[in-house]
Order: C-alpha cells, then structure tokens, then sequence
C-alpha cells in the first residue's frame, strides 16, 4: 500500500475502534485475551547507510504502525506487526522519498503484577523482513507527483520496544510505545538503516 493510504487507513481504524468503547474504571487491570489488533502513530527519527558515502539522518519521519497478535496467556503475545517509516526531502521540483517498512513475527511480554496499574507495561520483540524504498517525483500544477521513479531494498529486521497501556474499557486500551527497528538491506542505495519512533497507541482485544 502506498504510504499516504496507509497512514489513513490506520487513522481510520483508530476512530472505529475507539467507537466500540465501553467505560472503564481508572487503572483497571489492562486484559488481553483471545486476539488484538494494534494501532499506533508516531515520529521517529532515524539513519540509512549507504555502501559509500555519508549517512542520510532525519528526525522528522513519520511513523505508522500495525499489528495483530493472539494472547498465549496472561502474558505472552505473539503476531505479526509491521512498521512504516518514511522522510521527504527536496522541492517543488523534485520530491526526494526515502522509507523503511518491516514485517515482523513479534512477541510480547508483560512481566509486572496482572491485577494493578503494571498490567499496562510490555515489552515487545520482533524479526523480520525489512524493506527499503528510495523514490523521486517531481510534481504536476495540482501538486500531484509525476515521474515518479523508485528503487526497492529488501534485508532481515530486528526490533524491540517498551510500551504502556491504560485501559479505556473492558476491550479498548490506549497509551505510548517507544521502539527501536534495525535493518540490514547490504544492497545497492541501503547498507543498512534504524528508526526509533515515539508513538500514540490504541489496542482493542476481541
């Protein structure tokens, strides 16, 4: 899916699932049994390394998040999540895209006491695919991109993160994730690369 679709439609699965909740008590214990679905929006800043010449830095991308997990038991999750991380450089010419996408097989763990306020912590870990992408496009007197050129990477991913989450209902929790992503791409344009957004969630077990 192209990056601005993606960002909307996670925008819109988070109005939908906020919707669906119910009220809760203040720091009631966070419950995650049978399947969840995990949205979360962020920034992050981040690095790619070329195989030579200087490294490109940006702290301004823009993180999106998603991922879907079953509950092994009170503490253990385990699912698939995927990561998007994209930066804009150039000017009303020449639009310059450089972004990193991971599909991972991630796994989550929440260590502290299940029936008080340490039920929202987690941490989270995970390996996959990685895939880097770098575009050009210049632009149309609408501002549309035109001419757009794009070259794909693909590597093996890490990453792992620490969240916490406060229950809004019985099924819908919201909080903060900060996570680390490395990639490993060793190809033409990306050598490697990291980000490391701070992100808004929202997570709905059903």
């Amino acid at each position: 899916m192209s990056h601005a679709r993606s960002v909307i439609t996670t925008v819109a699965l988070a109005a939908a699932l906020l919707s669906l909740a119910q009220p809760a008590a203040a720091l009631e214990p966070v419950r995650r049994e049978g399947w969840s679905l995990g949205l979360a929006l962020g920034l992050s800043h981040g690095s790619i390394t070329p195989p030579s010449g200087p490294d490109f830095y940006a702290k301004d991308g823009a993180v999106a998040q998603i991922a879907v997990s079953r509950a092994l038991s009170p503490r253990w999750r385990v699912g698939l999540a995927w990561h998007d991380w994209l930066t804009e450089r150039g000017d009303a010419d020449l639009r310059v895209r450089r972004s990193m996408q991971n599909v991972l097989l991630a796994a989550t763990l929440v260590p502290g006491n299940l029936d008080n306020a340490w039920s929202g912590f987690y941490l989270r870990g995970g390996v996959g695919i990685a895939q880097g992408r770098y575009s050009t496009a210049g632009a149309d007197e609408h501002g549309e991109d035109i001419d757009l050129l794009a070259t794909d990477q693909t590597g093996v991913a890490f990453h792992a993160g620490v969240g916490y989450e406060f229950a809004i209902s019985r099924e819908v929790a919201v909080g903060t994730l900060l996570s680390a992503n490395i990639a490993s791409y060793d190809d033409e344009l990306f050598d490697h690369g990291w980000f490391a957004p701070v992100s808004v969630s929202l997570n709905w077990s059903f």
